[in-house]
């Protein structure tokens, strides 16, 4: 018996254009009432190229947007790939002048300039209106020690600061004892007759990137066009944490093991017995580091201060808690406050001037529960705007305090 699939032919086109119909009007119904969702993207696409020196660098002269689900930003960089107006490297008379070192938490590629902690600490500062402050921020999204170690000796001089605020960020650590990251090849530091010895130099090109499949292309595109996409991305990353929750519980009851993820080796910082000597080296090497950059900025009559950064999880204990749950953690072996205090130690004997944003910010984010509000984005995991300006104020008294 012969099956005529032409009568078939009508009611499939029906519910596609029923479907098509369905899926514009919920675009519609998505870009009316919760726009500024499309072109949902990874928070790491940068705007850098590749430096010989550096490994990567800021673009010159350029503007480019930003934009996840989360918020939608315009960067624009001067014509030495600064971040902000252009600025001398002759100094205003009266001027105090403040340069900031640091990876992304410093660049802030997730708000607007004038959002940025540093313009915020600038803001506060030039209130006393005794003197004047100039805070240019040089932070670059996935650098470490080793490379705003580098750009300092090479360029940050040239403007002479009266202050270096280096942000320290406890994933750092990790790649200075690395010749690449995922971004691409970097510059590296080794230890040779208790010398620092710069290796890796001229830093290779990265290779070029291989061409997306076809349905990565169009998840670029529904990424780039679509809110409705956007916002079902942006749903699903939500119920993320309780799904995990869910299936942990049923994996407990039915006794079978669940999958985890692979914890990337830069973790191993917060880890309380490390198996391998690799961090240790990764620390020693940070250390040397962080007194060469304190011997340079006192070459030019500057003083150094190490501002820690938390990480979010440390801020907010129910993030580690689907962080251990993630990776299927033993919270027992693992010390998230770790890092700070080794690094307070060591600028203690060293004598370097060191400031801790972490119970700070925790008490902020406490306080900041019943508003609905946060100084993280819960995805992106850099500052919020009202992170930002509290940041910025915490410098700022900081300074004050000092005398600076």
């Amino acid at each position: 018996m012969r099956v005529d699939g032409r009568k078939y032919v009508l009611p499939v086109l029906l519910v596609c254009l029923s479907l098509v119909v369905s899926l514009l009007i919920a675009e519609m119904a998505v870009r009316r009432f919760w726009p500024a969702h499309r072109g949902s993207r990874s928070h790491n696409k940068l705007f850098v190229e590749h430096h010989t020196l550096l490994g990567w660098t800021k673009h010159s002269n350029f503007e480019g947007i930003h934009r996840t689900a989360e918020y939608a930003i315009t960067e624009k960089f001067n014509s030495r790939g600064i971040r902000g107006p252009e600025y001398s490297y002759a100094k205003k008379q009266n001027e105090t002048r403040i340069m900031i070192l640091g990876d992304s938490f410093a660049e802030g590629y997730c708000v607007e300039f004038d959002d940025l902690f540093s313009e915020s600490l600038k803001a506060h500062l030039n209130q006393q209106k005794t003197k004047y402050y100039e805070v240019i921020n040089t932070g670059t999204g996935g650098w470490s020690t080793d490379q705003e170690y580098l750009f300092f000796v090479t360029e940050g001089f040239k403007y002479r600061p009266d202050i270096v605020m280096l942000l320290f960020y406890h994933n750092d650590v990790w790649p200075n004892n690395q010749s690449t990251y995922w971004r691409g090849g970097k510059p590296l530091f080794k230890i040779e007759s208790n010398e620092l010895v710069l290796s890796n130099t001229p830093v290779p090109k990265p290779h070029p990137r291989k061409p997306r499949s076809w349905n990565r292309r169009v998840g670029r595109w529904l990424k780039d066009n679509s809110d409705l996409y956007c916002l079902s991305q942006k749903a699903m990353e939500e119920a993320a944490p309780m799904v995990r929750h869910l299936m942990a519980s049923v994996a407990v009851q039915s006794n079978s093991s669940r999958p985890c993820r692979e914890l990337p080796d830069r973790w191993v910082v917060f880890y309380r017995n490390p198996e391998s000597g690799a961090i240790d080296r990764a620390w020693e090497i940070t250390d040397r580091l962080l007194v060469e950059l304190r011997n340079e900025v006192e070459k030019v009559h500057a003083t150094l201060i190490i501002v820690n950064v938390p990480w979010q999880a440390t801020v907010y204990p129910s993030e580690w808690r689907d962080f251990v749950s993630k990776y299927c953690l033993d919270p027992k072996k693992w010390d998230l406050d770790q890092p700070r205090r080794r690094l307070a130690e060591f600028c203690k004997q060293e004598g370097i001037l060191w400031y801790d944003l972490t119970e700070p910010l925790r008490e902020y984010a406490r306080s900041l529960q019943s508003q609905g509000k946060r100084i993280y984005f819960p995805y992106d995991g850099h500052w919020t705007p009202i992170g930002q300006e509290r940041v910025g104020q915490l410098l700022a008294r900081y300074l004050q305090h000092k005398g600076l």
